[in-house]
């Protein structure tokens, strides 16, 4: 199965059941202050989702910063674990299982995933400019997918926890983009549309929470 074909299931398949970031401490806040409310089956299992999901950028990050050095991997790498970390209170706020509690650097329960971190970590390993193409791709993906769980209508809490990682995830991939540039490389997105990708990469950073 090639990556993006894998990439793909995830953005399509699993939905059915996408330097540190200023706006995380927000998502700690928003996790933590806003009392507990129901949640329907879709939006339990997009959480668990989610959560999983950030440990795929987390630790293909590391893995690439092992290979590269290179600041943007190290940093990213960091705002993805605060992603993470917001995502298991979100779990414990609603007394959900967490999936990846324990599990090592590409240790996941869906094979799906584990295929993923290996091809993505493979594909990055082969040039500077391929690793950065990468994690364009993962946060790509990302904004597509978390968009994606906005649309089963969860409650404000987790609306507001997803739109915060969908913005950082826009930054991220600005961060990518520039230094692809800088590299020689070019970008064209495989899940945003070009007129989305466009506006996301011609408009500045976003600065403090959602």
């Amino acid at each position: 199965m090639s990556t993006k074909t894998a990439m793909l299931l995830v953005a399509t398949t699993l939905v059915a059941c996408g330097p540190s970031d200023p706006t995380d401490s927000s998502l700690t806040a928003e996790a933590t202050d806003v009392a507990q409310s129901a949640l329907s089956s879709r939006v339990a299992a997009d959480l668990t989702f989610v959560r999983q999901e950030e440990k795929l950028a987390r630790d293909v990050y590391l893995a690439l910063n092992e290979k590269w050095g290179r600041p943007i991997f190290s940093n990213i790498s960091q705002s993805e674990q605060q992603h993470m970390d917001v995502m298991a209170s979100m779990l414990s706020k609603y007394h959900l299982a967490d999936p990846v509690a324990g599990a090592g650097r590409g240790t996941f329960v869906d094979p799906l995933l584990k295929g993923l971190y290996t091809e993505l970590v493979a594909r990055g390993q082969t040039s500077l400019v391929e690793a950065l193409k990468v994690g364009a791709d993962i946060e790509d993906l990302d904004i597509v997918d978390i968009r994606t769980r906005l649309g089963s209508s969860p409650p404000s809490d987790v609306t507001t926890v997803y739109q915060n990682l969908m913005k950082a995830s826009r930054n991220h991939l600005r961060n990518f983009v520039k230094q692809l540039t800088v590299n020689g490389g070019t970008y064209t997105p495989t899940y945003l549309t070009l007129e989305e990708y466009q506006h996301i990469i011609s408009t500045p950073m976003e600065r403090g929470p959602y």
